[in-house]
Order: C-alpha cells, then structure tokens, then sequence
C-alpha cells in the first residue's frame, strides 16, 4: 500500500492553487497533521497577504460540517454491506462504492446537510440528531 499525502504535497497543492482561483477565495479545512507545520503555515501567511486565498479551520470533532465526511459516511457503509473478504474484492466495492455515492446530486445534498448547521454553530448553540445520516 501506499502512503498518503503529507504536509509537502499539500502545500505544494496550495501553492499550485494561488492562481488558479478568484481572488479571496476561501478553503476550509479540518484539523488533520498535513494542515499543520513550519512550511503550512508560511504558505498560508503567502496565501493570506496576497489576498488569494485563505484557509479556515473547522472546529474539533465536526465531521458533520465537512461534506466530504459524509461521503465517506456512505462509502463505508455501501463497503460493509457488501462484506468484502478478499483485498481484490474491497478495492473493487470500494470503487463502486464511489461510483454510488458520489454522484452530482448526493455531493450537492452533502452540502446542504452541513449548511443546516452552520448558523448554530456560529450562535454556539448545541449540536443534536443524526449528524452523519445520509443526507
């Protein structure tokens, strides 16, 4: 198997960002060891001055503000149902899985999922229910 990105790669993503997009434009992120560090922390101070782009942070334990937790969400749920047993068998649910879940109406659905709250959040107000149902 191989590893996944690090903090270099993204920040070489970042970077390969700065003109790519509108001018204040904004990138949210969670709060994952790649999104930390001496060289993140330049290149989003770079970001931030050029008025390119500027990286938010969801708060601790919030996977219900992120939508593409949610997709997560129901492509571990579609790889469980199928119970795959062999190594060749997950990564071939976990594609279909994919193929399923993200579809352009469902990742619009898991933004308006996360959007229901948002301005709780921002009133500090209690979050409550089924954060990770499908949307």
């Amino acid at each position: 198997m191989t590893k996944g990105i690090g903090s270099d790669e993204f920040v070489l993503f970042l970077l390969s960002l700065r003109f790519k997009v509108p001018d204040n434009s904004i990138i949210i992120v969670h709060n994952e060891p790649i999104h930390q560090g001496q060289q993140f922390e330049e290149v989003k101070e770079l970001l931030k001055s050029s008025k390119r782009i500027r990286l938010e942070f969801l708060p601790p334990y919030s996977p219900f503000l992120n939508p593409i937790e949610l997709s997560f969400h129901s492509i571990k749920s579609y790889v469980r149902s199928k119970e795959p047993k062999l190594r060749a068998e997950l990564v071939r649910e976990i594609q279909n899985g994919i193929n399923e879940s993200i579809t352009a109406e469902k990742s619009r659905n898991c933004f308006l999922h996360c959007q229901k709250f948002y301005r709780s959040c921002l009133e500090m107000q209690p979050i409550t229910g089924a954060l990770l149902s499908e949307p």
